[in-house]
């Protein structure tokens, strides 16, 4: 005989499962969030200004070009050179010549006098030259150890090295000397640069202010450069003369005969060596020059030296004295420094 089961054990029982049914049920998934606004959908539209987005009275660099809002109207103020950089802080073109390396100015229309008219068969005649692009040039000669690099590479020819005062592979912290004119200008075409014309050499020197010397009017002594004081005689040119002996010293030896600039120190533009310029020796041409220099070539012709060396006397280091030599000469007292020319 079957029992029966009261009917509110049953509907206790349904319940109790429904119940267990309901708690293992999934909760609805939560709303998905919104994706992040984009940068550039949250960044600020660009200010709208008088010239696009510059206000009037503003300048900014654009590459090379320093402009301003002038009057509503975007205007050129200048375009920098090759070895400057724009400012816009400052409004100007800055010197951005590269270390090692000293800036010079242009001279400006004026230009400055070259010449004093103190050599025979006026060959220093006076001349205004001008200089219509600054310029770079090395604060030291070339060394010997920076000339080696460049035979090291295949690109530049041995100096001579058979004299007792050479430098190359003994000093490389001394001027390179017994070098030609071709071998100097060969070294300083590699490094992107050239020897100098006459009138930079003379501007980076005087400066246009008429000083005998690169640090001034003061006579020299061994503090100022490496000279002769007495001179040396004909019979012995090459000879144990100079402030420290026979041959050249060491550069920045003579940090008080350094010409100083705004925008560097530039060491042994007297004595030392003697330095070969770009141009062939001649008179100078008088009035006003832009951008002059004599010509030349390489393997003939009779190139300008300036500066004297360590083996003549003060009066041989003037900042206006200049000498000459033909091309193939290799002695111990000419050695070269280059300029890097703007474009």
């Amino acid at each position: 005989m079957s029992r029966r089961i009261p009917l509110a054990l049953v509907a206790s029982a349904c319940f109790a499962l429904l119940a267990a049914s309901c708690s293992k049920r999934t909760s609805p998934p939560a709303p998905a969030q919104s994706a992040a606004p984009s940068a550039s959908a949250s960044a600020p539209a660009p200010a709208k200004g008088v010239c696009g987005t510059h206000a009037e009275g503003e300048k900014w660099c654009e590459g090379s070009e320093l402009r301003a809002c002038d009057q509503a109207r975007e205007k050129t103020l200048a375009t920098c050179h090759s070895i400057e950089r724009c400012d816009a802080a400052t409004s100007r073109c800055e010197p951005a010549c590269p270390p090692g390396e000293v800036y010079l100015p242009a001279t400006g229309p004026e230009g400055f006098k070259m010449g004093r008219n103190k050599i025979r068969n006026g060959e220093d005649k006076t001349t205004v030259m001008v200089l219509s692009k600054p310029f770079c040039i090395d604060e030291t000669e070339v060394t010997a150890g920076a000339y080696e690099k460049c035979v090291q590479k295949g690109e530049c020819e041995e100096p001579g090295y058979h004299d007792p005062w050479a430098t190359w592979k003994k000093h490389p912290d001394y001027p390179q000397n017994l070098v030609s004119w071709t071998k100097a200008q060969n070294y300083c075409e590699k490094q992107g640069k050239s020897l100098p014309t006459e009138a930079q050499w003379d501007w980076a020197a005087t400066g246009g202010d008429g000083r005998n010397f690169p640090w001034g009017d003061e006579l020299p002594t061994c503090e100022f450069m490496d000279y002769a004081p007495t001179g040396a005689p004909k019979w012995s040119p090459g000879g144990d003369w100079g402030c420290h002996g026979g041959g050249p010293s060491a550069v920045k030896a003579h940090p008080k005969g350094a010409r100083v600039l705004p925008t560097g120190k530039i060491h042994d533009l007297a004595g030392n060596v003697w330095e070969w310029m770009l141009d062939t020796y001649g008179s100078y041409p008088g009035g006003k020059q832009v951008d002059w220099h004599a010509p030349s070539g390489k393997g003939v012709g009779v190139h300008a030296i300036r500066g004297g060396g360590w083996n003549r006397p003060s009066a041989g280091c003037n900042s206006w004295y200049r000498g000459g030599a033909v091309v193939t000469y290799q002695v111990p007292g000419l050695g070269f420094r280059c300029v890097r020319n703007a474009s």
